[in-house]
């Protein structure tokens, strides 16, 4: 493979075909985990896989992950095959140690969903699951995010209650309200869970010892469907006059934006997959990221997610051959994977410089502790 847009698979078994293959040539150390009790959308067998380069003995390490958020793993799998074909990481091996991650959520990549197999959202879940989580708002539109009954143009009879709250309270509140994670309700979107997953418990195995000597990490999580179409945007949880918020700034410059209560540019969120890398890696100085690529509005974006939602709970018919079900897939896979060449090549231009920001900037350090 050399076009970029060859990196780019139409499913996860081609997905993981792909990883595998330039993993593998490249001579990587490849291992994996077989996720139990489930199967794919054909049937197929599903898997975390893992690969890992770089000297075992350096002090500075970096992770990448694709597919926490299932369906947007298109994006990430491409970026590792890719970069991983070209050669990219070996000018980084001699002074880093590399991971990456492939399909952290590998239920809903191949079954199209945000979710993993228990309807819980990953980047939501890595943090304490005793306790009572339930944002402001999310209960009184409860009936208008989670609905039984759908349209046949996806809507509801009650969703002037979103534009009645937005218009109260802010947009910006709403999409706190909805998106920021609660574990009442089960079957509702944005489930964090009341217990810890099995991909947790897999990278709470894997991660501590593939950064066995490392005194500095860097995590990126690959994402898809907020911001601009086609541009990225590096999204973390540090305050601008932290170190790693200062680091966030050098490396990446306008492209980043914080969560931190005091910038408040966009949700913040709790238990995301660096604050578990964090966890997992108690002595090692993080610094975690997420990069998104914009696909869609993020209202076309909501309103299809909860279709997803409403599918896999409510709609009478459980078959992955009726023609709404097709439907809502499709719309569901456009929203987070255009697909289109120029898209494609916009994430992968994009996505290497993101990288190469990061890894020079973890390996030439201009920032003191």
């Amino acid at each position: 493979m050399s076009h970029c847009r060859d990196y780019f698979a139409n499913s996860y078994t081609e997905a993981r075909q792909k990883f595998l293959q330039s993993t593998t040539s490249a001579g990587y150390q490849t291992w994996h985990q077989q996720l139990p009790d489930h199967h794919g959308a054909a049937g197929e067998k599903l898997y975390m896989d893992f690969a890992l380069c770089g000297n075992p003995k350096a002090t500075t390490g970096f992770l990448m992950l694709s597919g926490t958020h299932g369906v947007e793993g298109f994006c990430g799998s491409a970026l590792q095959s890719q970069l991983t074909d070209s050669g990219f990481f070996q000018e980084y091996t001699q002074e880093c140690r590399i991971l990456l991650v492939h399909a952290h959520n590998p239920y809903g990549f191949s079954w199209l969903r945000r979710v993993n197999e228990s309807n819980i959202d990953l980047n939501r879940s890595y943090q304490d699951t005793s306790v009572t989580l339930l944002p402001e708002g999310y209960a009184q539109l409860q009936d208008v995010i989670n609905p039984t009954q759908l349209r046949d143009d996806l809507s509801t009879p009650n969703d002037l209650q979103l534009e009645q709250y937005a218009h109260t309270h802010g947009p910006f509140q709403l999409q706190q309200a909805i998106t920021s994670g609660q574990n009442v309700f089960p079957q509702g979107m944005y489930y964090t869970g009341t217990q810890p997953t099995w991909s947790q418990q897999v990278l709470q195995e894997v991660i501590p010892q593939a950064f066995t000597n490392v005194s500095e990490v860097g995590v990126l999580d690959i994402h898809t469907g907020l911001g601009k179409f086609g541009e990225a945007l590096i999204l973390h949880d540090y305050g601008h006059d932290t170190l790693s918020g200062q680091k966030m700034q050098q490396w990446f410059g306008a492209k980043q934006q914080s969560s931190a209560p005091s910038t408040s540019e966009v949700t913040p969120l709790v238990g995301t997959v660096g604050h578990g890398v964090t966890q997992m890696l108690p002595t090692t100085t993080v610094h975690s990221c997420t990069l998104e690529f914009g696909t869609v509005d993020l209202s076309q974006v909501l309103y299809i997610l909860r279709a997803d939602n409403w599918l896999h709970h409510h709609a009478a018919l459980q078959d992955p051959q009726d023609p709404k079900w097709l439907h809502i897939k499709k719309q569901l896979k456009a929203a987070f994977y255009p697909g289109t060449d120029a898209w494609c090549t916009a994430v992968a231009t994009q996505g290497q410089a993101v990288v190469q920001e990061m890894l020079n900037g973890l390996l030439q350090p201009s920032i003191s502790r």
